[in-house]
């Protein structure tokens, strides 16, 4: 491997490690400002960004000859990561809509119990594709070579057929939903309370926008593989790392900007006058 790529894959690590950071001191924090249905659905988003990240490098970096175990095992958690951010960072989305569109701009108005309900679906359908990778690794009985062939064969299946539909399904999702905040917002009089909306819906389009160019991308890299456009696929797998780095951490930085309250947290000082999100 070039030394362009390891250090690729340890600044991902170190990237990495930051946004745990970041996800831990909102996660661990006592006060009720961080368990907003926003930091709730941020946190578990970014743990499947983190995952597809640090799953990512096994699978780029090294190559398994004699037990292709390792390599499936990082393919079957890569999978799991980057389904459950692309259908977090919808669900993040569709709630910004329903925040605005309140006349009272309450953030609060998904109970803890509807929370947690949308953090089980997340990981349900983010299972769905990985769900016949990991079971090829733990198969106990070794498969015959037609036993090997079929299970291969469902699996990419699966996996590209529930990519195709959701990645259109985000692409759709988060234009529309988008573009009706934005509109929302507008039409909201001038207020301290629009100020921060206009803080979040920033922090939240900048989200779902990095991640568009990567359901864009990863949309294409499916249609590549369906009809074995060979060339094409090996360029795509060469920038993963840049899309998929603009899709992880655009969302964090902006978060850090324009939250004081999300600073203090992490530690920073900062003396810029922000304002943060609206407590209805």
């Amino acid at each position: 491997m070039s030394n362009f790529a390891w250090d690729a894959a340890i600044l991902d690590l170190i990237l990495a490690v930051l946004f745990a950071f970041l996800l831990i001191r909102i996660a661990t924090s006592s006060d009720e400002y961080f368990r907003k249905p926003f930091y709730t659905l941020f946190v578990a988003t970014g743990t499947y960004n983190i995952l597809s990240v640090i799953s990512y490098i096994p699978m780029s970096h090294f190559v398994y000859s004699s037990d292709k175990r390792v390599y499936s095992a990082a393919y079957g958690f890569n999978t799991l990561g980057v389904a459950g951010s692309t259908i977090g960072k919808s669900i993040i989305t569709i709630h910004r809509y329903i925040v605005i569109k309140t006349a009272e701009l309450v953030e609060n108005n998904w109970s803890t119990t509807i929370v947690h309900l949308l953090l089980i679906l997340q990981f349900g359908l983010s299972a769905i594709p990985a769900t016949p990778i990991f079971y090829r690794i733990v198969e106990v009985e070794p498969p015959t070579y037609g036993h090997e062939f079929v299970n291969t064969y469902l699996s990419k299946l699966i996996s590209k057929s529930f990519a195709v539909v959701m990645y259109i399904s985000y692409i759709i999702c988060n234009i529309v939903f988008t573009l009706l905040s934005h509109r929302q917002l507008n039409r909201l009089p001038s207020s301290m309370a629009k100020k921060a909306q206009r803080s979040m819906f920033i922090i939240t389009s900048a989200c779902s926008l990095s991640h568009l160019v990567k359901a864009v991308y990863q949309f294409t890299v499916v249609i590549t593989g369906i009809f074995y456009l060979e060339e094409l696929y090996k360029w795509m797998f060469k920038i993963y790392p840049l899309v998929n780095g603009l899709a992880t951490y655009t969302a964090p930085v902006c978060l850090i900007y324009f939250s004081p309250k999300v600073r203090e947290r992490m530690c920073f000082k900062c003396s810029r006058a922000t304002v943060d999100v609206y407590d209805g």
